[in-house]
């Protein structure tokens, strides 16, 4: 006989400002085991692929905004860096397809009854409204120069630019009031991963209580 368990699923949120480490936190997340949706990569995947979303991008951005090998990135980046009113219209395209897309996944997982967690990582996670599909949120945060060190030496961007990426996300002190958990990562790994390590546990316990 096969193990006929099944679980009350819980859908918990992963998020932080740039530089904060939740990707990090994520794949220490995975390493117990647990799914990860990664918001980003569903995103990519539908920009690229779901032709009702490519439509809509080519008549905001033009024909031209797409290659061959798909959505031209940095163009479309550089054009929302400096018009905030065209990335809302870009995110008002994609993010309800998207949540549309992980609260499937959610449901199924659910229906299933076979995981106790399932993780979605999203940078606006509060501003798009994934939140309101999950039980709970984390917050992985990290004080700023530990946040601009980081992201300088990932992108070799410069401290300017990360400071304008930074100031243009949503504060860090309204993240933190709309979470359940918040995970400081101004550490080594070792720490981060002890500190998910409780995080996780304290969700089984829930999960298992549910």
């Amino acid at each position: 006989m096969g193990d006929t368990h099944r679980y009350t699923t819980l859908g918990v949120g992963v998020t932080g400002g740039i530089g904060s480490g939740k990707t990090e936190a994520c794949r220490i997340f995975e390493s117990f085991g647990l799914r990860v949706l990664y918001a980003d990569t569903i995103a990519r995947n539908l920009i690229d692929t779901d032709e009702q979303i490519r439509r809509s991008v080519r008549r905001l951005f033009g024909d031209g905004i797409y290659l061959d090998s798909g959505l031209d990135r940095k163009e479309v980046a550089k054009r929302i860096f400096a018009d905030e009113d065209l990335q809302k219209k870009l995110n008002a395209i994609v993010h309800p397809v998207v949540l549309n897309a992980i609260d499937g996944e959610l449901r199924s997982a659910r229906g299933r009854g076979e995981e106790h967690i399932v993780m979605v990582e999203a940078a606006l996670m509060f501003e798009s409204g994934a939140d309101r599909m999950l039980d709970y949120t984390v917050l992985i945060d990290a004080e700023q120069e530990h946040r601009v060190s980081r992201v300088v030496q990932r992108d070799h961007s410069n401290r300017t630019e990360v400071m304008q990426r930074i100031k243009a996300q949503l504060p860090v002190s309204e993240k933190a009031r709309r979470a359940d958990f918040i995970i400081q990562n101004n550490g080594t790994r070792d720490e981060l991963t002890r500190k998910c390590e409780f995080i996780y546990n304290v969700l089984c316990r829930i999960a298992e209580g549910k």
